[in-house]
């Protein structure tokens, strides 16, 4: 199993953090089982915009970043990325944090 946390870390995650990083930890997450957590926000979004889960990981694992990665007040790497998933344009407003599981990606926003 590979080690994504890096030994110089805020909290379990990685000090710094490029957009090139960021992509290459979430879809490391996202395919060791699908490490990821939708808040009601995001879920509330998705049915706004008829949106679908499926949608959602097309964006984790295969989108580009358009904004950050940036540490946040919440002491986690908060981003979005984007994609084309089923010929509709979604952004995915995200964070990585960590949790008793370790790292989890954390879908804040939709649309």
């Amino acid at each position: 199993m590979t080690n994504i946390v890096s030994l110089n870390t805020r909290m379990g995650l990685p000090r710094t953090l490029t957009a090139d990083e960021l992509v290459v930890l979430v879809r490391e997450l996202m395919e060791q089982g699908g490490r990821m957590v939708a808040r009601e926000h995001a879920y509330v979004r998705m049915e706004e915009r008829d949106i679908s889960m499926r949608q959602v990981r097309h964006v984790l694992l295969r989108g580009e970043v358009t904004r950050g990665p940036e540490w946040s007040e919440y002491q986690n790497w908060a981003f979005t990325m984007q994609a084309d998933s089923a010929g509709q344009l979604i952004s995915v407003g995200g964070a990585i944090d960590v949790d008793l599981m370790g790292q989890t990606v954390i879908v804040i926003t939709v649309y």
